[in-house]
């Protein structure tokens, strides 16, 4: 996480209103270790992401973690306008052969919830 002041700007460097797909930490471990020893794997490019359902705007996360943290949500007119290239991709291949993709963001929201109950999370202390 973020610890001083311009870490966390960088938050805002990324357009509120762009996807991109979320994967659960969990699911990459599992798409790693199931590739291990896999011929449909071996001399491929797979996409490794959360799939069509995590295709997640990203004001949407932000808001969730400000709100899991004990903070304000911050304004749309917080982040840039710049162009930032992020999106959702195709992911059946790489589920195909792997088969990683079992937790959902519900999953992440609710870890965070229990890791940050009761605390105010100091990464966001600088806004």
């Amino acid at each position: 996480m973020p610890t001083d002041l311009s870490d966390i700007k960088k938050i805002f460097s990324i357009p509120s209103n762009v996807y991109f797909e979320f994967i659960h930490i969990k699911d990459v471990v599992t798409a790693l270790i199931n590739a291990v020893g896999k011929n449909k794997a071996v001399r491929k490019i797979l996409l490794v992401g959360g799939g069509k359902k995590l295709c997640i705007q990203y004001k949407k996360f932000v808001d969730d973690l400000f709100f899991l943290s004990g903070h304000k949500l911050p304004k749309s007119n917080k982040f840039s306008s710049k162009p930032y290239l992020t999106e959702c991709f195709g992911t059946k291949e790489s589920q195909n052969i792997l088969k990683y993709q079992r937790h959902s963001y519900k999953d992440f929201l609710l870890e965070m919830k229990e890791q940050t109950k009761n605390k105010k999370v100091k990464f966001l202390t600088g806004l």
